[in-house]
């Protein structure tokens, strides 16, 4: 048995595959370490497995023909035969360990191995099997992997899946940009919405992002990842609209973060517009327009209905009934404003954004709250004696007002900067903030704050900036001005707001006979009930002519019944006349941009109702026989109308006591607020899926249901003979059932008003919710709610309510019953009914949500070769589908627009699969929407996976 090796501390070189070990001149080869035991560490045998030796630290195996390059082992003592080669390579005989010297005699005649040798440095021992110089010992670095020696401490990182470089990282720096070592790069990632759930059943998305609206995610574990499904209560916007009807705008309130965060004119009017509706312009007329209805479709939009009257005994500066503004509705579109897509910083070209770049400077500039903290919209208003107007028609007329004043819309106009106006005064555009001039004032209104790398600048005049930059002034302190990229855009744009997309005069009765009063009174309309289907058609009832009208997204008129020369929602050809003689405008896209023009349609695009509808709601076709909706009108009378959304079929009148607001529940009822004088406030219901009902039988005394809460000369009710209903809505609980939150005021504004919720299916009132909001515990002297008229439902279930008397609008949590009212100013007035949260739509007309996944095809440098794959896990119960859409685009924002091109919609079963057809598009956006069916099952998301394949983009990426 050979003894362990015992040697001087010398110093090492690599000599070929030997290790040679240089002591005063002589010259050793050391024996290498042979065997499975070599990584085993020891000190004396004994510390080695049965059939092994320690050699220099190291178990060794003599005899062991394991790849080792033959039988290399010592055979002098062994009789392993000797292996000259070792010896004469070594330096022959005993100077290959040398009698005493060697440690032991006989070793000194033993075999110079020819494979991975011992390596001995300083005062260290080691063995560097692949020969490569890196070991624990060597000189060159340590080493990982002494199985291969292009692995070591320094080497150059490959990608093939080891740890070349001993860091412990594997591939680092050298994977493809779908993270493997395929050449041209494919792809099948989970990331970034992979979680690492772990429990069997329970999906790995991430929950749903604010703007996915009605999904929830199911996260049992809460390690933040689950399945996503539909909410099974209410399913609300983030936005509640209400809107001022003696300012003539309208506010977007953020229901999450309880501010005012929007406010727009409720009337585009544009110079540039040819079809140039025939409607009052925001200004000192505005009051003409009472804006009254609004609602919001699934993008978000909203839309307004001015009702524009007068002659009911509202008072101010209308004009007659033969000049604009006075009886003459209209319906307007505001473009939701998405704070990323509408960006053009973050998405730069503002694909998908609902908004328009009228200005073509490359950003949406509209109304958006400048204060930090934000404290809501502030209206440019003129204050101080600079506001001294003088009417004009020329600006001749002007002269005498000051140098360089001009005659804009009607009056003299002096400034052009605030530099333009005496000390401690502001140039304020008050009613158009993108006209050249305007007046000064004493009060310097909030506008953009200042941008771009000269905001250190200091100014007077835009002269004293850079080209291109403007003289801004400062929101906190206004007399201080700087060098700023975006100019002083005000917090209220009015008619230049870039959301406001276009208003549409709702025609009168007369007009389309042709036989229009002189005096202009046929062409009058008030447009009452609004409400929105399935489909995104916009439903707008006249309460003037008892007319119903259809509209699409973009406002145009379209037919609500077949024809013989038409079909359903075919576009209506509108003609335009002159305001001056009703003659009839041959060439409106240049007349009209000079002369005020009214537009008719033909009668066909109208639908005649049997009353003069006051309020809509809009079912979720759980009763019609192809799955479309009903739209629902009624009247201040309690009598209600159906109209089919699919063919334009009506039926007969049914009617009750009396009505004011309207909705809808889960079981497609229509419920009534009414406003009658009976001393009680009562609701209504009507339920069509009774079996009496029968829409040709304008009868049906079963299909109607009472309820009256507490008589209200008891406590906590105040003795009236005047009780009035006025909004309601409807909650879709948790559990699938639905509660009714209705308003009750004594006569029309005045106290106590009282907000009573409802068990839809029973009737009976809920205990512990009637709420008295005209009073506040902590009630500011300028911040109440009181004169409450429309409700709707927010985030979170909060029961919101506008308010005529106060000029708020307020909340009511009734999940925390013990907290005040959350009160938020508004404009003056606000009367808002019908869905301005876009709660009723979403949640019973079109119960649905979305969930979306925004998928990067390739990194830097990379590039879409081919999409491929797409995978899904889901559950489909009962009858609720999943539709799934797909849409590339070279940016964010064109893969997230909606009017973008898309393949789909694609309706697939469980674990469903899609072979995508894009072969380029660096951005993938898959977009899932949940549809329940009538027993309101939900289909429910549990995983999804994306393949593709990624290229080069070549030299000088």
């Amino acid at each position: 048995m050979t003894t362990p090796l015992r040697i001087l501390l010398c110093s090492s070189a690599l000599a070929g595959a030997l290790t040679l070990i240089a002591c005063g001149g002589l010259t050793f080869v050391i024996e290498q370490c042979e065997g499975p035991y070599c990584n085993v560490a020891c000190v004396v045998d004994a510390d080695c497995p049965s059939g092994a030796r320690c050699l220099l630290g190291y178990c060794h195996v003599e005899d062991y023909d394991g790849g080792g390059g033959g039988n290399q082992t010592d055979g002098a003592d062994d009789g392993g035969g000797g292996d000259p080669t070792g010896g004469d390579q070594g330096g022959g005989g005993d100077q290959g360990g040398g009698g005493d010297q060697g440690g032991g005699g006989d070793q000194a005649g033993d075999a110079a191995p020819v494979g991975d040798p011992v390596v001995v440095f300083g005062d260290q021992s080691c063995v560097d099997l692949d020969q490569d110089g890196y070991c624990t010992c060597c000189p060159l670095g340590l080493d990982c992997n002494e199985d291969n020696p292009a692995i070591h401490e320094g080497a150059a990182e490959l990608c093939d899946g080891v740890d070349n470089d001993c860091d412990t990282d594997i591939d680092e720096g050298v994977l493809n940009a779908c993270n493997n070592c395929e050449p041209f790069p494919i792809c099948n990632t989970e990331t970034p919405w992979t979680g690492g759930s772990g429990i069997p059943g329970e999906g790995d998305l991430p929950p749903p992002g604010s703007a996915e609206d009605g999904t929830i995610l199911e996260d049992s574990d809460g390690d933040g990842f689950g399945s996503v499904t539909l909410s099974s209560g209410t399913v609300a916007t983030d936005f509640a609209w209400p809107a001022s009807e003696t300012q003539g705008s309208i506010s977007r309130i953020d229901t999450i973060q309880n501010l005012e965060v929007g406010r727009y004119s409720v009337v585009l009017v544009r110079d540039d517009d040819p079809a140039k509706p025939y409607v009052a312009d925001f200004g000192p007329r505005t009051q003409c327009q009472q804006p009254s209805r609004s609602t919001v479709d699934e993008f978000g939009n909203a839309f307004i209905a001015n009702r524009a009257n007068r002659h009911e005994g509202y008072t101010g500066t209308c004009d007659n009934a033969s000049a604009a503004p006075n009886y003459y509705g209209s319906v307007s579109k505001i473009g939701y404003l998405h704070e990323v897509l509408c960006d053009a910083t973050q998405n730069p070209g503002l694909e998908g954004c609902q908004c328009v770049d009228r200005s073509g400077n490359g950003r949406i500039e509209t109304s958006r709250d400048y204060n930090s903290p934000a404290n809501g919209i502030q209206v440019p208003v003129c204050a101080g004696a600079g506001c001294t107007t003088t009417a004009c028609t020329t600006d001749a007329q002007c002269t005498s007002v000051g140098a360089g004043s001009q005659c804009i819309a009607g009056q003299c106009t002096i400034c052009r900067e605030d530099a333009d106006c005496a000390s401690g005064q502001y140039c304020v555009r008050e009613l158009y903030p993108s006209q050249v001039r305007g007046r000064c004032s004493t009060t310097a209104h909030p506008v953009h704050p200042c941008t771009g790398d000269r905001c250190a600048d200091s100014c007077v005049r835009h002269s004293n900036c850079p080209a291109e930059h403007y003289c801004v002034r400062s929101n906190t302190t206004p007399a201080s001005r700087f060098c700023s990229t975006t100019p002083a855009i005000p917090e209220f744009l009015g008619k230049d707001d870039e959301c406001l997309l276009w208003t549409r005069r709702i025609p009168g009765q007369s007009e389309a006979t042709g036989n229009v009063l002189t005096d202009g009174t046929g062409r009058r309309s008030k447009p009452r009930a609004m409400a929105i289907d399935k489909d995104g058609y916009l439903w707008v009832g006249d309460h003037e002519t008892s007319r119903a009208y259809k509209l699409r997204g973009d406002g145009e008129f379209v037919y609500p019944a077949a024809g013989a020369s038409w079909a359903v929602n075919d576009v209506c050809p509108r003609t335009a006349h002159r305001v001056s003689d009703n003659s009839v405008v041959a060439t409106p896209a240049t007349t009209c941009l000079t002369e005020r023009c009214f537009w008719t349609i033909p009668a066909a695009c109208r639908l005649a109702l049997s009353l003069s509808p006051y309020g809509a709601v809009i079912d979720g076709g759980r009763l019609h026989p192809r799955n479309f909706s009903y739209v629902w009108f009624t009247n201040t009378n309690g009598n209600i109308q159906r109209v089919d959304t699919e063919t334009g079929a009506m039926s007969v009148v049914f009617d009750t006591e009396g009505s004011y607001g309207i909705s809808i529940d889960h079981r497609d009822r229509v419920w009534l607020a009414d406003q009658g004088s009976d001393s009680a406030p009562n609701l209504h219901r009507f339920d069509p899926a009774n079996p009496a009902f029968d829409p040709s039988t304008a009868s049906c005394p079963a299909c109607w249901a009472k309820f009256t809460p507490t008589n209200p000369t008891a406590a906590p009710w105040t003795t009236t003979t005047n009780w009035r209903g006025r909004g309601i809505t409807t909650e879709l609980l948790t559990n699938g059932s639905a509660r009714i939150w209705a308003m009750f005021n004594n006569d029309w504004t005045g106290t106590p008003n009282y907000m009573v919720a409802f068990d839809a299916d029973t009737g009976v009132e809920e205990t512990g919710l009637r709420t008295r909001i005209d009073t506040m515990p902590t009630e500011p002297s300028t911040v109440a709610c009181r004169g409450p008229v429309g409700v709707g439902i927010g985030s979170g279930g909060k029961v919101w309510f506008v308010n005529q008397s106060t000029s708020t609008i307020c909340a009511f949590d009734p999940y925390d019953v013990a907290t005040d009212l959350t009160a938020i100013p508004v404009g003056p007035g606000p009367y808002t009914y019908s869905d301005f949260t876009g709660n009723i739509f979403r949640s019973f007309t079109k119960p649905q949500g979305t969930y979306k996944i925004l998928v990067q095809g390739c990194p830097a440098c990379f590039e879409v070769a081919d999409w491929g794959l797409v995978t899904w896990e889901a559950d489909t119960p009962g009858d609720s589908t999943m539709e799934v859409r797909f849409r590339v685009g070279a940016t964010i924002g064109a893969a997230q627009n909606p009017a973008n091109p898309q393949d789909g919609p694609v309706i697939q079963p469980t674990e469903s699969f899609y072979d995508l057809p894009f072969a380029s598009g660096e951005w993938l956006q898959i977009e899932f929407k949940f549809l329940a069916d009538d027993n309101g099952l939900a289909p429910k998301l549990h995983h999804v996976d994306v393949a593709r394949s990624c290229r080069p983009r070549g030299e000088g990426c």
